[in-house]
């Protein structure tokens, strides 16, 4: 992908400043304490040429992405918002003192 590779440890986020759930995925992130490399696809190709990265990334990921944001954990795609909510509050209940 033209905007930058996924980091290999870690979160890297690729989305866009006026996609909501890019700006919660960011705050979820955040609030967990988890420090993530975040690309603007907006700043690489412009909204109108978005698809352009959709292109890309479904290549790199092999499978169709029509959305964003776009995340990814030690360099594996994850999902979206959604997918990665599911996989902190995964790790939470593992990490939880009983």
């Amino acid at each position: 992908m033209d905007v930058g590779k996924p980091q290999d440890r870690g979160y890297t986020v690729y989305g866009s400043p006026d996609c909501s759930y890019c700006v919660k995925v960011a705050q979820l992130l955040e609030s967990k304490g988890i420090s993530f490399q975040y690309y603007n696809v907006d700043q690489y190709y412009g909204r109108p040429e978005r698809k352009r990265f959709f292109e890309q990334a479904s290549k790199v990921i092999g499978q169709a992405i029509t959305t964003i944001p776009v995340v990814f954990l030690d360099g594996e795609y994850i999902g979206g918002y959604q997918a990665t909510k599911v996989l902190l509050d995964k790790s939470d209940l593992l990490t939880d003192d009983f």
